[in-house]
């Protein structure tokens, strides 16, 4: 259509794939570009401030914790008069029946986990905040996407896929700018960012910034986990399947379900057999207890597990648990950073060509990585405990 656009997105991987694929067509090789980063890292950057016509997040927002600080980021980038045009997944049940049982677990389009039902963003929900943030809604109208032919239509209910097109009236504020006030009002210390922002090239030039990524995204990858597999009350079958265990071994974490027999005795006792698999009891009694609030007890081949009274007392534990595991997960980010802060200050300024300023802004660099990450660890705890802590018994 004539535009100029830069493509950005968190995951390397996703860059790389996307210049690939951008590659087949050369007539977008002087108006296309892609950048290895967040909407935060350009938001914070004065030559971006303002600066495009339009943003486009299209399937994006059901996999953000934080959805409004996404949208202010945004805000601050985009000119006023330009267009924000968002397409997502309503959080309704028949959403959840379309999107996740069907896609993920009947026709198998999508990995199982891909979405979770708790991230989908309500169509209301977001009108609001779009409202609040200075946004005219110009347009929206819901979608689906068809399967068996692989083509999208637009559809005259929003119940489960919507798009939105929002219009941007007001510019920024001159004074104090609304993250800024947030964190005021909340007397919450914001995370210092680096003095230079570095890019992905910059970054590699001082340490092995892929492997760093990957390693870092896997902690919080396996935390998230955690939350969505063991952040949960229990009292059927179908909550234990999805619990993941380490068989030693085996390369791949195990779902139990696929490793054992689940049946209910009586009304409030869950019996695990794994006389297929008996190498996994251990492993097994592990990860169940690291639930919180659970004793299994082990006779043969079976494994018998009391279903829980779901009290408070019971959410407590289950929140005490995760608690636990979000500060190893906190602790090993910490150690990640101590582990690659000294492969670059270890650096030969002389023999490697690097100089020591570079080193310096690679190392403020990622700092305010992992400063994020655990932000984002927090923000994601806070959320799901509160699920849990305040649901009705």
């Amino acid at each position: 259509m004539g535009a100029t656009v830069m493509g950005i997105d968190p995951v390397y991987e996703s860059i790389n794939q996307a210049q690939l694929h951008a590659q087949t067509d050369p007539d977008l090789e002087d108006r296309l570009r892609y950048r290895n980063c967040n909407i935060e890292d350009l938001s914070c950057q004065e030559e971006f401030i303002e600066s495009y016509d339009g943003i486009v997040a299209s399937e994006v927002l059901e996999h953000i914790n934080d959805v409004e600080t996404f949208l202010m980021h945004c805000t601050k980038v985009l000119k006023p008069g330009g267009s924000l045009f968002i397409t997502t997944i309503n959080q309704t049940p028949l959403s959840w029946l379309g999107v996740i049982f069907f896609g993920e677990y009947v026709l198998k389009q999508l990995p199982k986990g891909t979405h979770s039902y708790d991230m989908f963003v309500n169509i209301k929900g977001l009108q609001i905040m779009l409202e609040r943030l200075g946004y005219h809604i110009k347009l929206s109208n819901g979608f689906m996407y068809e399967p068996f032919s692989g083509k999208f239509y637009w559809t005259p209910t929003k119940l489960t896929h919507y798009a939105i097109q929002a219009t941007k009236m007001q510019p920024l504020s001159k004074g104090l700018n609304y993250q800024q006030k947030r964190h005021l009002a909340k007397n919450k210390k914001q995370t210092k960012r680096p003095k230079r922002v570095l890019d992905d090239e910059e970054m590699m030039e001082v340490i092995s910034y892929g492997d760093y990524k990957q390693k870092a995204e896997k902690i919080a990858k396996d935390f998230q986990d955690h939350l969505e597999t063991r952040l949960t009350t229990r009292t059927t079958t179908h909550a234990f399947e999805t619990i993941k265990v380490e068989v030693e071994g085996l390369d791949e974490t195990l779902e139990l379900r696929d490793i054992a027999q689940l049946s209910m005795q009586g009304n409030n006792l869950i019996v695990i057999n794994l006389a297929s698999m008996p190498e996994a009891i251990k492993p097994t009694v592990k990860a169940l207890r690291e639930l919180g609030g659970i004793e299994p007890q082990v006779e043969l081949h079976s494994i018998f597990v009391q279903v829980p009274r779901v009290t408070r007392e019971h959410r407590e534990n289950i929140v005490a648990a995760a608690k636990q595991v979000a500060a190893r997960a906190k602790g090993n980010l910490h150690d990640l950073f101590s582990e690659y802060s000294k492969k670059a200050k270890s650096q030969d300024f002389e023999g490697s060509g690097v100089s020591k300023d570079l080193i310096h802004a690679a190392v403020d660099n990622l700092k305010f990585d992992i400063d994020r990450r655990i932000e984002q660890l927090d923000s994601l705890l806070k959320k799901r405990s509160d699920l849990i802590l305040n649901q009705k018994n």
